[in-house]
């Protein structure tokens, strides 16, 4: 049976394109830290910052850092959404919550 040529496919959750340009990965996560980001968003004025974080190590912080390994190295412009993303969803966490100790 002969093998079929694809421009990317998805292994163990991460996606891999064929010319391991790694955006397709990269679009996918920031979609997924997006979503993370508008519950944290929903969720900060009526919960406290100990269960905002816990949002956060559910929700945002397992898509950043699996595969990391394969897909981490890119250009610097590849990940500048996703640090954008990244940094919203700290200071949702930590907006009207400065006083508070973690």
């Amino acid at each position: 049976m002969p093998l079929e040529q694809v421009n990317s496919t998805k292994y163990l959750g991460t996606i891999i394109d064929s010319n391991l340009t790694w955006k397709e990965q990269i679009a996918s996560v920031e979609k997924k830290v997006a979503q993370g980001c508008h519950a944290l968003f929903k969720l900060q004025p009526i919960i406290d910052i100990k269960i905002l974080r816990e949002v956060y190590f559910s929700l945002i912080y397992p898509h950043l850092q699996y595969a990391i390994l394969t897909w981490g190295k890119v250009p610097e412009t590849y990940l500048t959404y996703l640090k954008v993303l990244h940094n919203r969803s700290v200071r949702c966490i930590t907006k009207n919550n400065l006083t508070t100790t973690s």
